[in-house]
């Protein structure tokens, strides 16, 4: 019960006055405020009074809500602008009045609507030169320079930073209101306020949470490393019965001075309501964007929810005729559009999209509404693609994520489907832009040799890392172009992926400023498996490019997979260790021995390590294995040159295997050329025995 008394601000039950600062340092003109602190349940300000000076004068709502939750604080400050200069990180809510503050002190009240006296203070010129008084477990003591309005306050010489200086920092985020029964696991957000100085690791986080007096649960989380902000997997709450509670926590240690971690406690009210007694009819409607498809058209559905004031659970799949799952089921919490590239063997095929309220938070008095299903007709019919028997590119579908976005510095995969009518080009090339801006990911390429030919691929594409923030968040599009076609997809890419942000990972057109001559160690996939047979060798090139001044050693090694378990033996079996001088490139070719093991979608990964480094740079692909031959397609990277089929041969040997897709067409000409052969044969072999038969009659 210590750890939760240490937790809470004050000692009284009501709305007081915190923190009185009447003497800022420099001039006092506009830059003068009065902190008060919420220590019970909600409160309305709205019509509330600052009685000062004989005058009650009236607030105005600038920032948050007048709705002032338990333990969070409000500031009335004489100007909103001047008082957001001096405290730029002050996230409580901002009010505005008129008021003078004397420098030698006077009484303050605080007024309900009412015009009742909710709180009281009679301050003297105790403090000023920028320190403020300060309301600490009832006691008003002087507090520390320049106050902390919006905190919890510090007495004066108690040491440690004000918050704004804080690099690291700690907050509620969850929802005010919460539901019994359901599991809360977003509960704090810790964050870099300095990312410029890089990551913050090994934190250390310990919270609270009380019904009352009662300690409900107490934990802790920690995290490896924060580079921006983290909010996800802060703690764990389920609700088990209504009421207020309130949440608090600390952080407890991080590899930081402890003058750079925020101290105080931070605190939040929240309301659990049990709804799952409540009656109520939640029904689910389905649509579609469409009924008919060609083969490779994209299908669009929206799942609907007829009262989303309770928290829900839908589960939806796709299936044939016969039930059998086409898109596995998947969990959901929210109505967002969905889609789904269409994709089948047969010619025709009837198809439903299935969804299905899996729970809800409230009693469901009618259930036969929960389920819905919609059909659709997929023609499957090689025309879907190539109706014109033209060379067609369709990109079938984006893996990015479980949302469907993709962070900057990830790698990311989309499965392409490609036909080769009578051309003579074989290349194709993917990447990533928006606008005229190609410069969001490395290019990929990759080959189809033979004509009349249809293939599925799926490529690999490195999404640029934006170290320094140049490239937006927002919706970016994937191009396939090839054979005088081209392919389009949206993808949305937001946020940094924060391992690739370090000198030695960004590109060079995407570091800082310069601060030294350092530069990158970089990577490119040159050829990687694609479609494998079990017990088979598989074999992958990587480029490493040094453009650093100095020798580094990478230590690199690969491995087939399928969730935690390796089919290509140790992990590490195939570990390398090469050094790569300064300015130099080298070529790099891992072997694995494919484990006994049943067809099906594996992946495939590469981890390469700089030095000393304990973070690996990762390369991820998808690896198709069944009964058929190996193939490894050639990857080039924008910047690289694509190696020569001769170059392939010499430096990497039978892995240049090329692909072998299925032929959909044969034209006239080719079709005789390849009866060639027979043709001589059986012409051959009548007359081989038309002369033995000649030779028998002469004998005679």
């Amino acid at each position: 019960m210590g750890c939760l008394l240490a937790l809470l601000p004050f000692a009284s039950s009501n709305v007081l006055l915190s923190e009185v600062m009447y003497d800022p340092d420099g001039s006092d003109t506009g830059r003068e405020w009065v902190e008060i602190y919420n220590n019970a349940t909600r409160v309305n300000l709205s019509g509330w009074k600052l009685y000062e000076s004989g005058i009650s004068h009236s607030l105005a709502l600038i920032n948050g809500s007048f709705l002032l939750e338990g333990s969070e604080y409000a500031v009335i400050t004489d100007n909103p602008a001047a008082f957001l200069a001096d405290y730029p990180s002050c996230n409580a809510t901002i009010l505005d009045s008129t008021f003078s503050l004397a420098n030698t002190g006077e009484y303050l009240a605080l007024r309900n609507a009412s015009m009742e006296t909710v709180d009281e203070y009679n301050y003297t010129a105790d403090a000023g030169n920028g320190k403020s008084m300060a309301n600490i477990n009832g006691t008003w003591v002087i507090g520390n320079i320049g106050g902390t309005p919006g905190y919890a306050n510090i007495p004066d010489g108690a040491g440690g930073a004000t918050p704004q200086s804080y690099r690291l920092t700690i907050e509620p985020v969850i929802d005010k209101t919460l539901f019994v029964g359901v599991t809360y696991t977003s509960l704090f957000k810790l964050t870099n306020n300095e990312p410029s100085l890089g990551k913050i690791y090994n934190i250390t986080a310990l919270y609270n949470i009380t019904k009352g007096w009662l300690l409900v649960h107490e934990g802790n989380f920690t995290k490896d490393e924060v580079s921006h902000y983290s909010s996800a997997s802060t703690g764990s709450f389920t609700p088990a019965e209504e009421g207020n509670y309130s949440l608090c926590a600390r952080v407890a240690g991080a590899a930081l001075p402890q003058p750079d971690i925020q101290a105080e406690a931070a605190c939040a009210a929240v309301e659990a309501i049990d709804t799952s007694s409540i009656p109520c009819n939640i029904s689910l409607n389905l649509s579609l964007n469409q009924t008919f498809f060609q083969e490779g058209e994209r299908l669009s559905y929206k799942i609907g929810i007829s009262d989303e004031s309770y928290p829900y659970i839908i589960t939806y799949w796709i299936e044939d005729l016969a039930g059998r799952p086409i898109r596995d089921a998947v969990n959901t919490t929210n109505d967002n559009v969905r889609t789904w590239t269409t994709a089948i063997d047969e010619s025709d095929r009837i198809l439903f999209v299935c969804a299905a309220l899996a729970e809800v938070a409230c009693t469901d008095n009618t259930t036969d509404d929960n389920n819905v299903r919609a059909m659709l007709l997929v023609n499957g019919s090689h025309s879907s693609l190539a109706p014109s028997g033209e060379s067609a590119i369709v990109i079938e579908e984006i893996y990015a994520g479980t949302d469907g976005s993709a962070k900057f510095g990830e790698g990311i995969r989309a499965r392409v489907r490609a036909y080769k009518a009578d051309e003579s080009a074989s290349q194709l090339k993917a990447w990533i832009e928006k606008g005229d801006e190609r410069a969001t990911s490395v290019q990929t390429t990759f080959s189809i040799f033979q004509k009349f030919t249809e293939t599925t691929i799926t490529l690999p594409l490195q999404l640029k890392p934006n170290c320094n923030r140049a490239l937006e968040d927002g919706t970016y599009t994937l191009v396939v172009e090839g054979f005088g076609r081209q392919a389009r997809s949206d993808i949305r890419i937001g946020d940094v992926l924060s391992s690739f942000c370090d000198a030695d990972k960004a590109s060079p057109s995407e570091q800082p400023a310069p601060s030294s001559t350092k530069k990158a160690v970089s990577y490119s996939l040159l050829a990687s498996p694609v479609r494998a047979e079990a017990s088979s060798v598989i074999e992958s090139e990587v480029e490493i490019t040094n453009t650093d001044d100095e020798d580094h050693t990478i230590t690199l090694y690969s491995y087939a997979y399928l969730g935690s378990k390796s089919y290509s033996g140790e992990r590490e079996a195939n570990k390398r260790q090469v050094i790569v001088e300064a300015g130099a490139i080298k070529k790099v070719a891992l072997k694995n021995q494919l484990s006994a093991m049943e067809s099906g979608d594996y992946k495939y990964k590469i981890r390469l390590y700089k030095d000393s480094q304990k973070t690996p740079f990762e390369i991820t692909t998808s690896l198709q294995v069944s009964g058929n031959a190996g193939e490894t397609l050639p990857l080039s990277a924008a910047g690289n040159v694509a190696p020569s089929e001769a170059e392939t041969k010499a430096e990497m040997e039978e892995i240049t295997i090329r692909q072998e897709p299925r032929v959909v067409y044969l034209s006239s000409d080719k079709k005789a050329q390849r009866l060639i052969p027979f043709v001589f044969i059986i012409t051959l072999s009548l007359m081989v025995i038309g002369v033995l038969l000649l030779g028998g009659n002469l004998g005679e």
